[in-house]
């Protein structure tokens, strides 16, 4: 509910890639940025989706290239006092685990 631009929706950790910086660097970067999670982002070998998009804002038309990536996050991160994930800035507000699965099943608009 924080975010200005989809307040109300679940997003993924996403951002831009700067000049000079690959996907996969920019994954590890914002994954940084967004989160304390410190684990390395596994390289895809170029996997990429264009995904239509339309500005909420200017009702603008574009397309979206998104690269996918993986880290393998130990059970143990997820919900210890000590180490537990935290979220940073104000992209996001709160956080759910899920399953590709889970994710496909979602009634909910995501971003």
């Amino acid at each position: 509910d924080t975010m200005p631009t989809f307040p109300s929706h679940w997003a993924g950790i996403s951002g831009k890639i700067e000049e000079g910086e690959t996907p996969y660097h920019a994954a590890q970067r914002e994954l940084s940025e967004e989160t304390n999670i410190t684990e390395t982002v596994e390289e895809r070998g170029g996997l990429y989706l264009d995904v239509p998009y339309v500005s909420p804002r200017t009702q603008e038309e574009r397309i979206i290239r998104v690269y996918p990536f993986v880290v393998h996050v130990p059970a143990e991160r997820i919900g210890s006092s000590s180490s537990a994930l935290e979220l940073r800035g104000t992209e996001h507000d709160r956080y759910q685990m899920i399953t590709v699965d889970q994710l496909e099943e979602m009634k909910t608009e995501c971003v």
